[in-house]
């Protein structure tokens, strides 16, 4: 029950209470009841706790898991929901997950319990930065909590993919959609409840992006019209207004950060190989595979040694010149019926990409045979410092399989499967 202080008086207000549970044959449990009582005496307090038999409620109070209060949330109000999240980091199942695993535990769990708070309240940006810095934080190291440990910027990997990102969802970009999104229903008069009681009581009929909203109004409704400014020099904001309709997506695209698109896009889009093989895939096209020579400019101390020969183990070597990998992607690209000749990572990725640009069958075979290699090299060269597995498996065999394992479950796919398994 909730009691506000104004002209009604309590005996009216409990009048009216009474008449509705008889109304309704609602019968009330005093002792499971509480009372919220907002700009009333003290007085008055201790009388309706008095005659109801209610216990008094503390604000905020949670309604539907969403904590509201008549003023602004706190710090430490919203800070629930990094606890929760940081609960769900800490589960034992997750420390077997790869990187690929935790990705796709950001973009479900994690993702949906922020964003049913972001789609009705504004978050403060205290609060966001934590979230994004745990969310950081488990992708590369599989804990929750906060390090400084990033081989790739966290505004790029929650960029889109075309411009070599990961799709992850950017929370403060994401909250500033949602503000924006009931900022449109206001603008374009939608049918509810709440757009026709803001107008009725705060906007009347004047216009939304210019009515001046009172110091005393709700702390919710001057965080959404905060916006207007920042709304008002998108492009995507001004067609809206001539299109009509709300587009998510494409607005918080226009939130992002922007970063130029890449060249080698087309190997990330409609990969059908394993996602830890995209992820590393990922990796090597930033440039980022922890090989020996990169982790000697971080200060850490390693033979500089390749695992297979006595050459500097870097990434063009480890993946094109060592000639152990040279073997598998011989074989490999034997088995395509492709005839090519490694050059540096650069020109690969030039090569690679013009191959996958085209929309045929070989094309996307392609792919998922580019991913698998990168990841089964790295996969073989971790085994190798990690666990000393020296022991020669047929790696080039390996990756044909998984090829043919990942393909042949698409029914347009395995007629060309099975040609290129005869021949």
């Amino acid at each position: 029950m909730f009691a506000r202080g104004d002209d009604v008086s309590i005996q009216q207000m409990m009048d009216k209470f009474n008449e509705f549970s008889r109304s309704t044959g609602l019968t009330v449990n005093p002792t499971k009841c509480k009372i919220y009582c907002g700009g009333m005496k003290e007085e008055d307090k201790q009388t309706i706790e008095q005659i109801t038999g209610f216990s008094r409620g503390q604000l905020p109070f949670r309604y539907l898991g969403i904590p509201l209060q008549s003023r602004k949330l706190s710090n430490n109000h919203c800070m629930v929901i990094a606890e929760r999240i940081g609960d769900r980091m800490k589960h034992w199942s997750t420390k077997l997950l790869s990187f690929a695993g935790r990705v796709q535990l950001l973009k479900s769990v994690v993702f949906g319990f922020a964003s049913y708070w972001m789609s009705c309240l504004p978050i403060p940006k205290m609060v966001t930065k934590k979230l994004e810095a745990m969310c950081r934080s488990f992708l590369w190291t599989g804990k929750g909590e906060i390090t400084r440990k990033s081989p790739i910027a966290w505004d790029r990997v929650c960029g889109p993919k075309s411009n070599g990102g990961l799709d992850v969802i950017n929370l403060e970009a994401w909250n500033k959609t949602c503000l924006t999104k009931l900022l449109w229903k206001l603008a374009s008069k939608e049918d509810s409840l709440w757009v026709q009681w803001i107008h009725k009581y705060y906007i009347k009929s004047e216009d939304v992006m210019q009515v001046d909203i009172k110091d005393n109004g709700s702390w919710i409704l001057r965080s959404i019209f905060k916006m207007r400014t920042e709304v008002a020099q998108l492009e995507q904001w001004k067609k809206l207004n001539e299109q009509g309709g709300f587009k998510m997506k494409k607005l918080y695209l226009d939130f992002l950060e922007k970063h130029p698109k890449v060249e080698w896009r087309g190997l990330m889009i409609k990969n059908y190989a394993r996602p830890r093989a995209i992820f590393t895939m990922w990796l090597a096209c930033h440039k980022r595979l922890a090989t020996k020579t990169r982790l000697e400019k971080f200060g850490v101390q390693t033979d500089l040694k390749c695992v297979f020969c006595d050459c500097p183990e870097t990434i063009q070597h480890l993946l094109f010149e060592c000639r152990e990998t040279k073997e598998i992607w011989e074989k490999v690209l034997s088995w395509l019926n492709m005839k090519h000749k490694a050059q540096r990572w650069d020109q690969e990725l030039v090569w690679l990409t013009k191959v996958c640009k085209s929309r045929n069958w070989r094309s996307n075979i392609v792919k998922v045979a580019i991913a698998e290699t990168v990841c089964e090299i790295w996969k073989k060269r971790n085994g190798h410092v990690f666990q000393q597995q020296y022991k020669d498996s047929n790696t080039a065999q390996k990756i044909i399989e998984l090829i043919v394992n990942k393909i042949w479950i698409y029914p347009k796919y395995m007629k060309r499967i099975a040609q290129m398994i005869v021949e």
